[in-house]
């Protein structure tokens, strides 16, 4: 690595412990940890596991109150993805290659049935329980990642996000997912405070090849496969990324729900959501 880069990695350092330091402000000023029953020991211990490694996986039965509402969610998924007219269709109106991988396909699903889970409480509580401040649902989209041709690129790579220090992201898989479907990847405990700056002096903080990955680092790479209704909860903070959908895949189609604080740094008005920015406590819609 040559003295510029070098110094270009220790600024963006820096940085993140400044970075870091807002988000306990904004916890020390706006705290809120959620309420959990004796019952809902799972969840707890969900967001346990959750602070310790940045990420999670939990089959829909055991995270959602009504999982049978995904059901309908998983059908339509995988009709669109055995007939692709639809979805090809959608995909041809993509303006920009920069992102053709990635197509919002909001428009394809009923809302009412989106809206039956992502209003599902205990997604709210492991929220509130993992990010410990008032969350803020920033953006609600269904993705389908298609296969594309050309080398991994943007959001392919591996990355750290900088939306918001408080930040929670959620994939709701709903379709079965293997690594040749391009899946969630990421780097386990790459969000904790000092592991993320020693990553950022090694690498970087953006478009970095998970070849350049090495040792110890390559080890923790964690690829998030499932079935339909599997979701997994990630803090983005970390370093993270979709592994790029291999040619003879139909891809992959998931709920994705953004939760961070009421002050994010990142602006999210050129995403399309399903909802507008709003409070937790407002999403009965």
């Amino acid at each position: 690595m040559s003295v510029k880069s070098y110094l270009v990695h220790f600024y963006f350092g820096l940085r993140h412990f400044f970075f870091y330091f807002r988000k306990i402000i904004i916890r020390l000023y706006s705290p809120d940890n959620g309420e959990f029953s004796g019952s809902e020991s799972h969840l707890q211990d969900s967001i346990k596991s959750l602070k310790r490694l940045g990420w999670m996986k939990l089959s829909s039965d055991r995270l959602l109150i009504e999982p049978d509402k995904l059901k309908p969610l998983i059908e339509r998924a995988n009709y669109l993805l055995n007939s692709q007219n639809e979805l090809k269709e959608t995909a041809s109106k993509v303006a920009t290659i920069d992102k053709n991988f990635k197509v919002t396909i909001d428009d394809l699903f009923d809302r009412s049935e989106l809206l039956n889970v992502i209003n599902d409480r205990n997604i709210v509580k492991v929220a509130k329980g993992y990010l410990n401040t008032k969350p803020f649902l920033q953006q609600a989209s269904v993705w389908w990642d298609c296969p594309v041709p050309g080398e991994e690129r943007d959001s392919q790579t591996f990355h750290a996000d900088g939306d918001d220090p408080n930040l929670l992201k959620v994939f709701i898989y709903l379709n079965d997912v293997s690594k040749d479907d391009g899946p969630f990847v990421f780097i386990e405990k790459s969000h904790l405070l000092l592991r993320k700056f020693f990553l950022i002096l090694k690498y970087g903080v953006a478009s970095i090849k998970q070849c350049d990955i090495k040792n110890e680092d390559a080890k923790n790479i964690k690829y998030c496969v499932g079935k339909a209704g599997d979701i997994f909860m990630a803090d983005t903070n970390g370093f993270h990324k979709g592994l790029k959908a291999e040619k003879n895949s139909k891809g992959r189609i998931l709920l994705h729900l953004v939760f961070c604080s009421e002050w994010p740094t990142g602006s999210f008005k050129s995403t399309k959501s399903l909802v507008p920015s709003m409070s937790v406590d407002d999403l009965s819609i």
